[in-house]
């Protein structure tokens, strides 16, 4: 096993993760293997962090969520 493998099929949620350190950390998530959730508040931040770890070829899925609103966090 190398260390892309360590997370192979697994999720990583990171909060925050549209840019910087929110967004260093879901890089070595999917680094390690995992498919990254790049969350922020804005769709703006969302994607284009998103876009950053797809782009090196890792995997990572977009996605609006403001942790201070529940219903946001439900949908």
């Amino acid at each position: 096993m190398t260390h892309h493998d360590l997370l192979k099929d697994q999720v990583a949620i990171v909060t925050g993760s549209g840019r910087g350190i929110g967004l260093a950390i879901a890089k070595r998530l999917a680094n390690a293997g995992a498919t990254a959730v790049i969350t922020d508040i804005t769709e703006e931040f969302a994607s284009s962090g998103a876009k950053e770890i797809t782009d090196s070829g890792l995997k990572a899925f977009p996605t609006i969520c403001n942790v201070t609103d529940v219903s946001s966090i439900e949908k």
